[in-house]
């Protein structure tokens, strides 16, 4: 798991969505909370705290969601498949649309951007964070009065520790919903259209 505290929020996020009607999104939110439990208890000491402390708020609120009825296999598979659980709820959600022309289009595009996006940044931010130009970035800031104190303990703990664990959470949460944001935009202004002109303006 690349963030526990991001895998928090997305399990919010897809606690929510069920909530508002998209059914197949129940499984996602079960995967990634039980996956958030499971990577929490494998932290030690301060770090182990700070962890359940950041995500037990999106846990307990996941945790509500009618999903955690089912158990055992069932939880363990949703765990070990949250990415194609997303996928599938992509194609309940078009199944499930009036317009299934346009919700396909508009999934496919969305989830392949937020893939994209999630990928670079799993990929990438060790190997930005390790850099000579992030941790010049982060000791000038350190000299800021304003932002001495924090970015002086990210510069001398390396983005490790209880901020650091926050910050790349905030920022793999923030890869994938923009990321997310700007396939759907696209589709909506330039795929939907094209797919329309081949298929037709009907909804089938």
């Amino acid at each position: 798991m690349f963030s526990a505290i991001a895998s928090s929020f997305f399990a919010v996020r897809n606690a929510k969505k069920t909530e508002d009607g998209e059914v197949g999104r129940s499984a996602v939110a079960l995967g990634q909370t039980a996956g958030v439990v499971q990577e929490v208890a494998k932290y030690d000491g301060a770090i182990a705290n700070t962890a359940r402390s950041a995500c037990s708020v999106f846990s307990d609120l996941a945790k509500q969601n009618k999903a955690f009825e089912y158990a055992g296999k069932v939880t363990k598979f949703a765990v070990n498949n949250v990415n194609p659980l997303i996928c599938v709820s992509g194609g309940i959600k078009t199944m499930m649309s009036d317009d299934k022309v346009k919700t396909g289009t508009i999934e496919v595009a969305a989830l392949t951007a937020m893939f994209a996006g999630e990928g670079l940044t799993k990929r990438y931010y060790d190997k930005a964070v390790s850099s000579t130009a992030c941790k010049n970035m982060l000791q000038k800031a350190s000299k800021v009065p304003v932002l001495k104190n924090l970015f002086g303990y990210l510069s001398k703990n390396n983005l490790n520790g209880k901020a650091g664990m926050i910050i790349k959470g905030a920022t793999f949460v923030t890869a994938s919903m923009s990321s997310y944001a700007i396939g759907e935009k696209n589709a909506k202004d330039y795929l939907v259209p094209k797919v329309k002109e081949l298929f037709g303006d009907n909804k089938i």
